[in-house]
């Protein structure tokens, strides 16, 4: 089996995992990501879009449905007024502690599953895989 099929089963397998294990709390699983990946300090639109890997028009959809659930607010920079940036409200913050429970919860899962003597090898693997990914969305 190549890397991309292994890559792409992965993919699936981890997000219908997800999907059947986190409580989205009314939210639907890209606002659960969305609110999962939003820095406290807040994100620029375009960053968000590119961190999601989704359209601009997407990304502007994506958080009208937050900030229509009050989860988060939208603002102008103040240098720059043509950005558009997003933030967590208090009600935000306290969903993404919930999901990033549920997160972990699915990971001590996982780990119970893990032979021991493999765990720290797997958590190499995968780290390594994660930057190898992180430098791949970072060409242009």
């Amino acid at each position: 089996m190549s890397y991309g099929e292994v890559l792409v089963l992965f993919f699936i397998e981890l997000r219908s995992l997800y999907k059947k294990k986190i409580d989205l709390k009314g939210a639907s699983f890209q606002q659960v990501i969305a609110i999962a990946s939003m820095p406290l300090g807040g994100i620029e639109m375009s960053a968000l879009s590119e961190k999601l890997g989704i359209d601009n028009s997407t990304a502007t959809r994506l958080i009208n449905g937050l900030v229509a659930k009050n989860w988060v607010s939208r603002y102008q920079d103040e240098d720059d007024k043509r950005i558009i940036k997003v933030k967590l409200t208090e009600k935000g913050k306290v969903f993404q502690v919930v999901f990033e429970k549920q997160f972990d919860k699915i990971g001590h899962i996982i780990e119970k599953n893990i032979n021991p003597i493999d765990k720290q090898k797997t958590i190499e693997a995968i780290s390594k895989l994660k930057w190898i990914i992180l430098k791949m969305n970072n060409i242009k």
